[in-house]
């Protein structure tokens, strides 16, 4: 089973550095959003897969600390890539507002509100209550 895994890995890894490459040099690098979504998807996309050899050539029963630490930094890094493709989202709202087409800006900010607020309390919920669920079973 983990052969599979490594192989679909390797895949999906492969995949998403194709993807990466498209954006940088296909015709969307004309719009500098896309270019620098590409560029950090690469520069994620090559760190995993460096961690990834890294821990298949590793093999101990206990993950080597650098490889959790590099893991740690391509969570922080991946969640830096849809910066650019949000603000690329708001500057063609603003093109489409002052071409006079109508968008579904503002239509909603209460809704907005709460899936962000949401999203930003969840993960510290999960945190809290596997902590508490942990000193419980101890």
């Amino acid at each position: 089973m983990q052969s599979i895994y490594i192989t679909i890995a390797a895949i999906s890894l492969g995949a998403g550095i194709l993807y990466a490459l498209s954006l940088v040099f296909s015709r969307t690098r004309k719009n500098a959003w896309l270019q620098t979504t590409g560029i950090l998807l690469f520069i994620v996309g090559g760190l995993t897969i460096y961690s990834f050899v890294l821990s298949i050539n590793l093999r101990q029963g206990e993950p080597n600390r650098s490889v959790l630490q590099l893991r740690q930094w391509i969570v922080l890094a991946n969640s830096f890539v849809p910066i650019p493709l949000i603000l690329l989202f708001i500057k063609e709202g603003h093109l489409l507002t002052a071409a006079g087409q109508p968008t579904s800006e503002n239509k909603t900010p209460g809704i907005l509100f709460f899936v962000g607020f949401a999203a930003a309390v969840t993960p510290q919920s999960f945190k809290k209550l596997s902590s508490l669920t942990a000193t419980n079973l101890s």
